[in-house]
């Protein structure tokens, strides 16, 4: 079985999400779901570029996050049901532990669900590494709280490099990730990020500075001297209340630390995308949360930059594997 060419993490939001554990051939438990969509789309929009097997070229996985929370959630909700209420405000209810569940538990590092969170993260890294090859070029999609584990993430691999220097890395996630993990597993080849619908700027009030961005493209990025590209695009809606622009607050912050006479931080390159997604009975409503992963404006660029990414391991100016 040829190896994939291009590794792409799918990172979804709060909610439920819609998964299946199956068995491979390899007998791996393996879960699948939310991102499937997603994944047939890139494929069929690269399927002429990329040839008939773009499955086994461009290889999309999902971080299946939420699996962390299960089991309390569905423990919690038949701790505090309540009877005789209208079956439409008992589904709200559950929905609400769900959705403000995932907000409220995934909190500081070091807790039981923030360390979880962090391992089955670095669990799809590695078998992206191994469907794929240890140098091949990532690319991460996140959607709504997933931007924020996303960045969380990142930045815990960039202060914890080379790994075990800072111990940021949680203990679980340190197993999966082996003594000698992957260029791709310690976010050294990540290429390209798309954050959808992100609360990151809410997320900053958390630190009294706003906190420290991620670095981007990473400190040690392996590519950057193949011509290919490397874009953070943060997309947002106008009508979503949950996702923000980016770019201004990281700017202001670093007019703030100047005129304080602090030394600037070092701005991602990172562009903000206002765009307008759903159809026309959501697209003007907070609903537009949800409608990220299906729209165009979305799936077609970053469609075309994995095309591109692609085309510059066909071309012989990415090496997969080490001489």
């Amino acid at each position: 079985m040829p190896k994939g060419k291009v590794a792409v993490a799918v990172v979804h939001g709060i909610g439920d999400q819609d998964t299946e554990v199956i068995t491979t051939d390899d007998g791996l438990e393996v879960t699948i779901g939310f991102e499937d969509k997603l994944r047939a789309r890139i494929h069929e929009k690269c399927r002429d570029v990329c040839g008939p097997n773009v499955e086994d070229e461009i290889i999309v996985e999902g971080v299946h996050w939420a699996q962390v929370l299960n089991d309390k959630q569905e423990e919690l909700q038949q701790s505090i049901y309540v009877d005789n209420i209208p079956k439409t405000t008992q589904q709200l209810r559950d929905a609400f532990v769900r959705f403000a569940g995932d907000a409220v538990a995934y909190g500081d590092p070091g807790t039981w669900v923030y360390n979880g969170v962090h391992t089955e993260f670095a669990a799809t890294l590695k078998r992206l590494a191994h469907k794929t090859a240890p140098n091949a070029p990532l690319c991460i999609v996140a959607h709504s709280l997933g931007t924020v584990v996303t960045s969380n993430f990142l930045y815990d691999l960039q202060v914890d490099d080379p790994l075990g220097s800072s111990r940021s890395i949680p203990e679980m996630a340190r197993k999966i990730m082996t003594d000698n993990p992957t260029p791709l597993e310690r976010g050294h080849t990540l290429s390209l990020l798309y954050t959808l619908g992100s609360p990151l700027a809410l997320w900053s009030i958390l630190h009294e500075d706003f906190g420290v961005p991620i670095q981007f493209p990473p400190p040690r990025w392996m590519h950057s001297t193949t011509g290919v590209v490397n874009e953070w695009v943060n997309y947002y809606d106008k009508d979503d209340i949950v996702g923000y622009p980016l770019r201004k607050l990281y700017e202001d912050q670093n007019a703030k630390r100047e005129a304080q006479n602090k030394e600037p931080r070092m701005l991602p390159n990172l562009r903000d995308e206002q765009i307008n997604v759903g159809n026309w009975l959501n697209s003007r409503t907070p609903l537009s949360h949800m409608m990220y992963w299906e729209d165009e404006d979305v799936v077609q660029p970053i469609s075309d930059r994995l095309m591109e990414t692609w085309q510059a391991v066909v071309d012989g100016r990415i090496v997969l594997e080490e001489a």
